[in-house]
């Protein structure tokens, strides 16, 4: 047995942030999504990205039809933590 504790290093990711008012950035923002959950370390369950994607085209729609046509979606993770 070792009493040794390792300190995580990593810094954190910093945000992604899609700026966009318009129904054709919807896309871009579900691929930035889907790219930034591809990317995590360690990566998520199969399927996470596709379901992240998923949430996050919703969501935009929805901001779009419905809260005035504004959205700016980011995305961020906490350092992995081993």
């Amino acid at each position: 047995m070792n009493d040794t504790t390792t300190a995580n290093t990593t810094a954190p990711r910093p945000p992604v942030i899609v700026e966009d008012d318009s129904p054709a950035g919807i896309p871009r923002t579900r691929d930035v999504a889907r790219a930034f959950a591809d990317a995590l370390d360690p990566a998520p369950a199969p399927g996470t990205a596709e379901t992240l994607a998923l949430v996050v085209s919703e969501l935009a729609t929805n901001a779009l039809r419905h809260g005035g046509g504004h959205y700016t979606p980011s995305t961020s993770a906490p350092p992995p933590t081993r």
